[in-house]
């Protein structure tokens, strides 16, 4: 019945907005026509930061649930080459579940304990946003990910991202524009994407800059604007 509604539904307007693939695919393919993909957030103007540069001091970030399938222990590893590398790198990995004793273990075993920090669970929003500022950059690490609230918190805090090309993500994030991509949970991919803004501060600004100006339009007042438009457009379509 729902499947029917929302086709009927679908036939009777000339746009239909959706928020990611799998609602389109409910449609019949003649509808699919009018799908426009819209993308939005609960951000709000308090959690967008001028964007700085900084150097890898400022260390490395991950934010969510310890669980196998968010692979933290990726960039641990990427941690340890890097080191291996030269590379002074550290991290901060805020959350909690059932891997963080297995990656507190880990943090031991390569050697990297002094520069891992497990914060736990944050649920205090303005240390949330000052760690998202003060990071060189933001690892997702995932297998398998929407499009991650972390990762839009983190751009829209001028920190750029380094991301796995996790289901949403891939959809969502434009490589070598506003995201470096890896191809796959990987810990040398992450430390050579890491090692690529060390080197080359402008392409870390650029990448932030980019990423904060898509974020923005995510926004409450970014989706009033974008709907707006979509509503024009066809208003001018219909004379």
């Amino acid at each position: 019945i729902a499947w029917a509604l929302t086709n009927f539904s679908a036939l009777l307007a000339t746009r239909v907005l959706v928020h990611g693939d799998a609602l389109a695919e409910e449609l019949i393919v003649p509808l699919r026509r009018r799908v426009v993909f819209v993308n939005q957030s609960p951000l709000t103007q308090e959690d967008f930061a001028p964007i700085v540069d900084r150097d890898l001091e400022a260390g490395l970030l991950c934010v969510c649930r310890l669980i196998p399938r968010k692979r933290i222990d990726v960039a641990l590893r990427a941690i340890r080459l890097l080191h291996d590398r030269g590379i002074p790198a550290r991290i901060d990995v805020v959350g909690d579940g059932q891997e963080r004793k297995s990656l507190e273990y880990l943090a031991e075993r390569l050697s990297i304990a002094d520069a891992t920090t497990f914060h736990g669970f944050i649920d205090d929003r303005d240390q949330l946003r000052s760690l998202y500022r003060s990071a060189f950059a933001f690892l997702l690490t995932s297998e398998d990910e929407g499009i991650a609230l972390t990762v839009m918190e983190s751009m829209a805090a001028g920190t750029p991202v380094i991301s796995t090309p996790a289901t949403g993500m891939r959809n969502f994030l434009s490589d070598g524009i506003d995201a470096l991509m890896v191809e796959r949970p990987d810990p040398e991919a992450m430390a050579e994407a890491v090692a690529t803004l060390v080197k080359d501060p402008h392409v870390r600004l650029s990448i932030a800059s980019a990423a904060q100006a898509k974020v923005r339009d995510l926004t409450a007042e970014g989706w009033v604007d974008t709907l707006h438009c979509i509503i024009d457009i066809d208003r001018a379509r219909r004379g």
